[in-house]
């Protein structure tokens, strides 16, 4: 709507006649506002405007601000997949860096010639490193 002649009323504006045209093919003016079309085997894009062939669209995941249920599903996936991977890489870490001091003792103790046990022992039944006690030579 435009301000009319006299300046007391508004009339209604032809968008269709801008240049350029707010349409990229044909242009129907409505009161106030105007609608965008397009020929056989074409749709519309996201901004209602331009047109392109049926199924080759670009449309945004977020098209005019809403979401579908699909698209937070697909998002949704995404980050869980991203924390768990996260998640492994720490407990991963930890077991290397573990196993690493570990292997770092026994190589320690063979290089300075120690015949004895190291102080740190495998139990096969438990599957967990455990230490020696160094007083009776007990292992706990």
């Amino acid at each position: 709507m435009i301000v009319g002649k006299d300046h007391k009323t508004c009339e209604d504006e032809n968008e269709c006649l801008r240049e350029p045209s707010p349409c990229s093919h044909s242009c129907k003016d409505l009161e106030g506002s105007y609608a965008c079309s397009c020929p056989l085997n074409m749709e519309l894009e996201h901004d209602n405007r331009t047109c392109c062939e049926i199924g080759k669209c670009i449309r945004p995941l977020s098209a005019e601000g809403k979401t579908s249920g699909s698209d937070k599903l697909i998002i949704t996936i995404s980050v869980i997949a991203v924390v768990v991977v996260a998640v492994l890489v720490v407990v991963i870490w930890r077991m290397l860096r573990r196993n690493l001091s570990t292997s770092e003792k026994v190589l320690r103790a063979i290089k300075q010639g120690d015949t004895s046990a190291p102080d740190v022992y495998y139990n096969p039944n438990s599957e967990k490193y455990g230490a020696r006690n160094q007083g009776d030579g007990s292992r706990s």
